[in-house]
């Protein structure tokens, strides 16, 4: 089963074909669950899951956002963390990891 966790909050995560889904991510705030059209790009996926995670961090936390505000987060965070995703992984190892002098 695919999980993130939310702020606190489990979030299944299912994959179904985009005629299903009716955009490329949808999420469903009763149900905390997180649908992806499966018939997409792995970016197009990766992109939809981050969007949908600043939707329920925006959800949570009563910011406001609009939907185009909520995109641009989305997209700004794909842009950052795609490239460096061994970078972060070894970034994080390394703080989990440290020794304090």
């Amino acid at each position: 089963m695919n999980e993130l966790n939310i702020m606190g909050y489990t979030w299944n995560i299912e994959f179904r074909e985009k005629r299903h889904v009716g955009a490329t991510g949808l999420m469903d705030i009763d149900r905390q669950v997180i649908y992806i059209a499966s018939d997409v790009s792995y970016e197009q996926q990766i992109t939809a899951v981050l969007h949908e995670i600043v939707e329920a961090i925006n959800f949570k936390c009563e910011l406001g956002l609009a939907h185009n505000e909520i995109q641009a987060l989305a997209s700004g965070l794909f842009s950052a963390v795609r490239p460096n995703w061994t970078s972060l992984n070894t970034l994080d190892w390394n703080i989990k990891n440290a020794q304090v002098d």
